[in-house]
């Protein structure tokens, strides 16, 4: 059961609900799959709105502020220094060039949400000349 602190805090979500539920008729559970797909692109999409001066989402990752614009920087940054081996992700620049297609391709969504990038993200995090260069906070 979630905390009540919570639940106020997020009145808008509806905690009640619950992915099994039983056919009215048959008593059958009727197991409710999420898309995927469809999630993944979500959370690509909100990476990319927090990267927005006007956005009020404030999305982190390891106390660093993360969107977007901060994962292409380390990108970049970490082509120029590639002494660290961080460029064995599979991003190009189409990842962050965002148009139509881009935005509705499931597989650049799920491989900016790779292990690898998360990987190159805490490494550049550490990294105090990386760090330093794109003002991360760790």
């Amino acid at each position: 059961m979630l905390p009540p602190d919570l639940k106020s805090k997020f009145k808008n979500i509806n905690f009640e609900y619950k992915c099994v539920r039983k056919h009215p008729i048959s008593h059958d559970p009727i197991f409710l799959i999420t898309n995927i797909p469809h999630l993944v692109k979500n959370i690509v999409i909100a990476l990319e709105m927090s990267s927005l001066k006007k956005s009020k989402r404030n999305m982190k990752f390891d106390r660093c502020q993360l969107n977007s614009k901060m994962i292409q920087d380390i990108w970049r940054k970490t082509n120029e220094e590639c002494h660290h081996r961080l460029m064995e992700t599979k991003l190009s620049e189409q990842h962050f060039n965002k148009d139509g297609f881009s935005r509705m391709n499931v597989s650049l969504a799920i491989q900016l949400l790779s292990s690898s990038v998360a990987s190159m993200m805490e490494v550049a995090i550490k990294d105090v000349n990386i760090s330093r260069y794109l003002r991360l906070k760790p």
